[in-house]
């Protein structure tokens, strides 16, 4: 078992930090929806390796189905729904009201999620901890 702050965790840290600066330089030259997209796809990403990753390895004891201990969107996957509403959506306003919302919730779990990855995300291999490390970015 890897531990919090071990060589992977940290590994993953640094990776995180690295796509960060990264996207902050792209997002000046990108537009707020482009940006958007890409984190709505992201997601969609990260949900459906994280899904199709809980079904494969429960398929001994749960027979291929998702486990409910496992389901989709749990509090930070809702953030993709949001993320799709503000690329989709025509009202300004609404999109304001969201954001509001969205940037701490965003910004501070994020942050809480990469400094105490769950054991998922540990435990997973790489398969699943990319993903993870990738969606909270």
């Amino acid at each position: 078992m890897n531990s919090l702050f071990g060589t992977k965790h940290v590994i993953l840290i640094i990776a995180s930090l690295i796509i960060v600066a990264v996207g902050y330089i792209f997002s000046r030259k990108l537009n707020f929806k482009q940006m958007t997209k890409i984190m709505l796809y992201t997601g969609i990403v990260s949900e459906i390796i994280k899904i199709f990753y809980y079904i494969i390895a429960n398929e001994s004891t749960h027979g291929g189905i998702l486990p409910k201990t496992d389901l989709p969107f749990h509090l930070c996957s809702i953030q993709i729904i949001f993320t799709a509403v503000l690329v989709y959506s025509k009202s300004e306003k609404f999109k304001e009201l969201l954001l509001s919302f969205m940037i701490p919730s965003c910004f501070f779990g994020g942050i809480a999620a990469l400094l105490i990855a769950t054991t998922s995300s540990l435990n997973g291999g790489w398969i699943l901890s990319v993903p993870y490390f990738g969606y909270h970015v």
